[in-house]
């Protein structure tokens, strides 16, 4: 009688730890495996935010080498609600509240301003569409959180 419950709680702890090891997702260290795109070498923002609330946000974009390559660049600021779960659109001057810049430069970098009338923690959001002969377009998103 032992050795039946013996062998049903082996073989119990075997599918439990069977199904914890294929359910469980795995855990891939980013660091040196850069993603490859078809048109675009690189994209990215930073944001920085002083004492004073006022915001400074600069977008980086540079074309894949040998590709031709134009992109649109979307940028928009979201402010963290009251339960720290949504988060609500800025109200900045461009229309639909978001800077839009496009170029066909082989590389493009620019610099946009705001100052935040309340404290609280903020998101910078960028979308990069780069449309290009390196093949389907590319849609990179890049987000930067400051708090003021």
């Amino acid at each position: 009688m032992k050795s039946i419950y013996c062998r049903r709680s082996v073989s119990l702890l075997f599918a439990l730890f069977a199904l914890l090891l294929f359910a469980a997702p795995p855990r891939v260290r980013a660091e040196g495996r850069a993603t490859t795109y078809n048109n675009a070498g690189q994209a990215y923002i930073t944001a920085s935010c002083d004492s004073g609330g006022n915001l400074e946000i600069y977008i980086y974009y540079e074309k894949k080498p040998g590709v031709t390559a134009s992109a649109r660049i979307e940028t928009y600021i979201e402010k963290r609600g009251f339960l720290g779960i949504f988060w609500s659109r800025v109200d900045i001057e461009p229309a639909n509240d978001c800077w839009v810049d496009q170029t066909s430069a082989s590389s493009f970098n620019t610099t946009h301003y705001h100052t935040f009338v309340t404290t609280g923690t903020y998101r910078v959001k960028t979308m990069f569409k780069v449309s290009g002969s390196g093949g389907s377009d590319d849609t990179i998103e890049r987000t930067e959180t400051v708090v003021y």
